[in-house]
């Protein structure tokens, strides 16, 4: 079994050798807008170009701590909007 996936781990590595790993959120830019809107029928690119820049840091980096300050900080009703479309366009996954 050890040879079975050594030789699986060798294969996807030979197939991603030359492939840049990116964070989603750059990622994003390079899908074609079908293949990147969210359950919500949002397009992720356009939802994150207008959140607020302290919460677009927080996708950047992947910072939670930092998004529950913000969530703390910013007026509830804004937070609540800005979230829930993220989850529309599948910044945010529940759960």
């Amino acid at each position: 079994m050890r040879q079975e996936e050594a030789a699986a781990k060798q294969k996807a590595e030979a197939e991603t050798e030359g492939l840049e790993a990116k964070p989603l959120v750059e990622a994003m830019y390079d899908m074609p807008k079908e293949d990147r809107l969210g359950p919500g029928g949002l397009d992720p690119v356009e939802v994150f170009g207008e959140l607020p820049e302290v919460l677009q840091r927080c996708f950047k980096e992947g910072d939670v701590e930092l998004l529950k300050q913000v969530a703390q900080e910013m007026p509830e009703e804004e937070f609540e909007m800005h979230f829930q479309r993220c989850i529309d366009s599948g910044l945010w996954r529940p759960g």
